[in-house]
Parts: structure tokens; C-alpha cells; sequence
């Protein structure tokens, strides 16, 4: 038999609803039982269970500069795309 956990608290707070994000709350268990009736038959029984609570890794920006990206789409150009058939040659 074995148990395990692992916790961890959010380290980032979710302004809008004050969820902690990178937070980690799971639970582990494993039990296993053999019967021997016999020295010619065994019978082995095993099994596992996990339950894991998280809210996710928060994303965070360092910075944003949005003039850049703004200007960056507007200087973008259009390539067309061509497909080339299976049989021709490339």
C-alpha cells in the first residue's frame, strides 16, 4: 500500500474572481493484494486511484507595447498560397 499528496498554493491571483492560479492539490493512493491458495495459483489484485484539484498555470505578460502591434499588422503583406498536386513535380 502506498499514499501519497502534493499541494501547492496559486501564485498568481486572478483579479476578476480571486482564484489562485498555479495552484496543485492531488492525491494518490495504491493497495495491492496477492493470494497464494496454492503453490501452483496466485492471484494478484491491484489497483490505483488519483484525484487532482488545479486551477491552471496563470499566463502573465511582462509587458505589452500595443503600438508595436498595431503597427506590425498594418505593415503585414498577403502571400498567396500554392498547391501542388501529388503528381507534379516540385
Amino acid at each position: 500500500m502506498s499514499l501519497g499528496t502534493r499541494q501547492r498554493d496559486g501564485y498568481v491571483t486572478r483579479v476578476s474572481d480571486g482564484v489562485d492560479l498555479g495552484n496543485e492539490d492531488m492525491w494518490t493512493g495504491q493497495l495491492g493484494l496477492r493470494f497464494k491458495p496454492s503453490d501452483q495459483l496466485s492471484i494478484t489484485l491491484r489497483g490505483d486511484y488519483t484525484a487532482e484539484n488545479e486551477n491552471g498555470s496563470p499566463f502573465v505578460f511582462q509587458a505589452m507595447n500595443e503600438a508595436a502591434t498595431s503597427a506590425t499588422r498594418s505593415r503585414q503583406r498577403c502571400v498567396p498560397m500554392r498547391f501542388i498536386a501529388a503528381s507534379e513535380p516540385v
